[in-house]
């Protein structure tokens, strides 16, 4: 819920797997940033005290990436940026490369990445 973003990177592409739960997301406008879902009584945060949470399950394969990151990377940078940004680095590296990114570009929001980085193959998926 909020502003904040999951990515998947597989065989070379980027997919959004979150939702975006802002005003402008859901308006389809530019111009509003408010989250249409956050639990708190803040009018400058949310218009609800609980919210519903969006939840899926995805089966990850060996050389998938999952990133987990605030508005603070992806107002400054795009998705294909993303992708390049971390290909082929380990988790912790692709985490700095991104935030350091972000800063020099000079992101005016709170800025947070975690990064998973599946190695080797997971229980009950084939490939």
């Amino acid at each position: 819920m909020g502003n904040s973003r999951v990515y998947l990177l597989r065989d070379g592409y980027i997919n959004q797997l979150s939702k975006d739960h802002t005003v402008a997301a859901e308006a389809a406008e530019e111009t509003a940033t408010m989250c249409s879902r956050a639990a708190t009584c803040s009018p400058e945060l949310g218009r609800e005290l609980i919210v519903s949470v969006d939840l899926f399950e995805l089966d990850l394969v060996k050389g998938d990436v999952v990133i987990l990151c605030t508005d603070g990377l992806t107002r400054v940078l795009e998705d294909l940026e993303i992708a390049e940004l971390v290909k082929g680095l380990d988790a912790a590296t692709a985490c700095r490369k991104l935030i350091d990114e972000a800063n020099a570009i000079g992101t005016l929001d709170n800025l947070s990445v975690a990064v998973v980085r599946v190695v080797g193959e997971t229980p009950g998926t084939r490939r």
